[in-house]
């Protein structure tokens, strides 16, 4: 994406990755609030801030127009997010065990 724009849309890029951000914070904000726990909050948003972080910085500023793609600096940004879908994954898993409970009453 930073390819196709060009050097001088890099604030926009950055400032859609940002309202990304905002929206994940809040989306896990609610997650979290019907959970009723707090164990990974903290721990999946510093992992997933880190990511978007390595993704931004090896693609927007190393790569930019160099028309090679950076798929050790994607492989990276990925680890982090693995965290995250992990945590939802147990969510998942919970309200899953949770409705076959009440299913079966």
């Amino acid at each position: 994406m930073f390819r196709m724009l060009g050097e001088s849309y890099n604030g926009y890029v950055f400032m859609l990755a940002f309202l990304l951000i905002v929206v994940y914070l809040y989306i896990t904000e609610k997650k979290f609030t019907l959970l009723g726990t707090d164990n990974h909050k903290f721990r999946d948003n510093c992992t997933l801030m880190i990511g978007v972080f390595i993704v931004y910085v090896f693609q927007g500023y190393i790569h930019i127009g160099t028309g090679t793609f950076n798929v050790l600096g994607v492989f990276f940004a990925v680890l982090f997010f693995l965290l995250t879908f992990h945590t939802n994954q147990l969510i998942i898993d919970y309200f899953r065990k949770a409705n076959a409970k009440n299913n079966s009453k």
